[in-house]
């Protein structure tokens, strides 16, 4: 997971503001049921590597990011969006490329001359991993140490060894290895992953048939992206399905293909131009469902 400064401005002016955003990580840990594996705070942008055993990533990052900027704008007297968008989110397999990636991480800083070493780096959870006191609760370090030994100095020990080697060899980035944009894995795994998202694994090319994808496709689709089922996402009364009814009516008419006469009685209006409205709202806010927005397009196949 990645989140950048708009502009590639500053999430940070000193300490102070680091340590902060570091305590809300650990209350959004604990509130929304994420693990965080690493975290590596950057002057513009952090990279985390999460596991999501039960947790959402849309409302951690959400509160994470909005706590930070309200907090930001308050202390510097300042105003206006913090962050570029809400946030960019791969899957990667861990088989492989689960500690290339975590290396490569923890690394930021001393690419970047920020630090000689990355345990001379105060904001990142490297350090936590080679010297159990500096450790904190909330961030699983045994679920990366755990697969290298059952001895946990042991463990930690070749963790500094993949890191140090790392350094010195200078590998590619692991980023450059995506696939469609969003996985990082092997072949078989992104199949595997994508059927089990619901997303289609053909690709449109030159020539691809033209007409409307069902109406029944683009609710399930939007649906699983905002995490409601397709009955709950149509509900009339329900506060975060009427949220989302404008990002429905977008990709129903600018994806699906469907006119504002079949998109107006399925969101229970009665107007045409009330799907218009609802549809520039949506464009006005595009940039907060940007992450959102992508998902559904992977899934309905549009590149």
């Amino acid at each position: 997971m990645t989140v950048r400064g708009v502009d590639r401005q500053p999430l940070y002016i000193d300490d102070r503001d680091h340590r902060r955003r570091f305590r809300l990580l650990e209350i959004a840990v604990r509130r929304f049921g994420l693990e965080v594996l690493v975290i590596v705070q950057m002057t513009n942008h952090d990279h985390l590597l999460v596991r999501l055993p039960r947790g959402n990533p849309s409302e951690f990052a959400q509160w994470w990011n909005s706590s930070h900027a309200r907090y930001m704008n308050q202390r510097h007297d300042r105003c206006g969006h913090l962050f570029q968008g809400r946030y960019w989110m791969d899957l990667v397999e861990e088989e492989g490329y689960l500690f290339q990636l975590s290396s490569y991480i923890h690394l930021n800083p001393v690419r970047a001359g920020l630090a000689e070493r990355p345990e001379d780096y105060s904001w990142s959870s490297y350090a936590g991993y080679i010297d159990p006191s500096r450790a904190v609760s909330w961030i699983n370090y045994d679920y990366l140490l755990r697969q290298l030994s059952p001895d946990p100095v042991r463990a930690r020990e070749k963790y500094r060894e993949l890191v140090e080697r790392d350094q010195r060899m200078r590998p590619p980035s692991p980023w450059r290895e995506l696939k469609e944009g969003r996985f990082l894995g092997s072949d078989s795994w992104v199949r595997r992953t994508k059927e089990l998202l619901g997303l289609r694994t053909r690709r449109r090319g030159r020539g691809a048939p033209t007409g409307r994808i069902p109406l029944e496709r683009v609710i399930d689709v939007v649906a699983r992206a905002i995490g409601l089922d397709a009955t709950d996402l149509l509900s009339p009364t329900l506060p975060v399905a009427l949220e989302h009814h404008p990002l429905l009516a977008y990709v129903a008419q600018r994806i699906g293909g469907h006119s504002f006469a079949d998109i107006a009685p399925l969101l229970g209006l009665r107007a045409r131009s009330s799907v218009s409205a609802a549809i520039s709202r949506f464009e006005r806010q595009r940039e907060r469902f940007a992450e959102t927005l992508a998902v559904i397009e992977a899934a309905l196949s549009i590149k």
